[in-house]
């Protein structure tokens, strides 16, 4: 599953005026901790507050770097200070 075909699964409706940038392990270094394969979906609201939403390659989505840490380490992955 892509990412945009998650979206359309039922994610919550976008925001008028709300912009999103995405980044990977490559882009930015406070994304560096990331595996190859996963990227961060930096949405920035109006208002200035910024969500972040994690994407696995399948384009499953986690809410919180807690959450893809722990989805790492139930795959068997050690994480070493991420």
């Amino acid at each position: 599953m892509r990412i945009e075909e998650n979206r359309a699964r039922g994610g919550r409706p976008r925001v008028e005026g709300a912009t999103s940038l995405f980044y990977d392990h490559t882009s930015s270094p406070r994304y560096d901790w990331l595996l190859p394969g996963w990227v961060v979906e930096e949405r920035t609201m109006p208002t200035g507050r910024v969500y972040r939403i994690y994407y696995d390659p399948f384009g499953r989505a986690y809410a919180t770097k807690s959450e893809v840490i722990l989805a790492w380490e139930q795959a068997g992955l050690h994480v070493v200070n991420p």
